[in-house]
């Protein structure tokens, strides 16, 4: 088994064993990264047509993104994960709490780097409006399959991709969050904080502990790593153009200087990093 493989293999593995955890934290509802980052940015970069579009949700985790869609006005979706753990808990989710979704949205279980499978997956689909992948670009050992997956189901010309993940610049790279705090001479405090980065431009795959309720019987997760001129060039190599980026952040409402560490109170460095692609196929140079 090649490195590549046991890479795909370990992050595959974790979110197996992670998926209970990750149902508990996300819920029904999402976390304050949900409403008030990522739902917003989806919203306006997939800009779903009501009754119309047809969409597919890669790597749907507990199937938020799925139900959303629906309840955007997506005529169909299709979700896939890689672990069975999460589909079982995503279906769960829909039919107890959203049935009113689930006639519209069809769970299936795909590895977003097992070739073989991809290319199975892909010959029975017709073209997408939308294709999503919301938060897990970072969790993926290799973005090649998936960028032909998308370069070959996208509708061309009116198609959109849409993917959000952490920041590649402060957070994937391993940057570390800095904080000094000083008094003036009349004795107000005052809270300086700031990023510093040892590594950007190198490529790797790190352990990190995510923020579960029992994160210890999980494990530790495989975060991938790729300077932006790696994270966009195997979707560039297959035809497809950025017409769209955003770089959110929570705003003041969320700074708490009882712990001036929290990522929150960052106001200047974004969270997360969104994009859209569209195909080239009209495309002049």
């Amino acid at each position: 088994m090649s490195v590549a493989d046991t890479l795909a293999e370990e992050s595959l593995s974790f979110w197996e064993k992670a998926a209970t955890e990750w149902d508990t934290s996300i819920a029904l509802e999402g976390n304050d990264y949900w409403t008030y980052l990522q739902e917003p940015m989806l919203a306006r970069l997939c800009n779903v047509w009501w009754g119309e579009d047809r969409a597919l949700d890669l790597a749907t985790g507990n199937g938020l993104v799925a139900r959303w869609l629906i309840r955007q006005g997506a005529n169909s979706v299709i979700a896939t994960d890689g672990s069975r753990n999460m589909l079982g808990l995503a279906e769960n989710r829909t039919n107890q709490a959203e049935p009113g979704v689930a006639g519209n949205l069809r769970f299936e279980q795909l590895d977003l780097v097992n070739d073989a499978a991809m290319h199975t997956f892909a010959a029975k689909q017709d073209l997408f409006d939308v294709i999503t992948v919301n938060m897990a670009l970072m969790d993926i050992s290799a973005l090649q399959p998936l960028a032909k997956l998308v370069s070959r189901l996208l509708k061309p010309d009116s198609g959109r991709f849409v993917a959000t993940l952490l920041h590649p610049i402060f957070f994937t790279s391993g940057a570390k969050r800095c904080v000094e705090i000083d008094e003036d001479e009349d004795g107000n405090r005052r809270i300086h904080r700031y990023m510093k980065a040892e590594k950007y431009l190198t490529a790797e795959a790190r352990k990190v502990t995510l923020m579960l309720p029992k994160p210890v019987e999980c494990g530790a997760q495989l975060m991938f790593h790729r300077p932006l001129h790696e994270l966009f060039a195997p979707f560039f190599a297959e035809g497809l153009l950025l017409d769209a980026l955003e770089e959110p952040n929570f705003d003041a409402s969320f700074v708490d200087n009882s712990r001036p560490w929290a990522s929150k109170g960052f106001l200047e460095m974004p969270k997360l990093l969104a994009f859209r692609l569209r195909k080239a196929t009209s495309a002049k140079f």
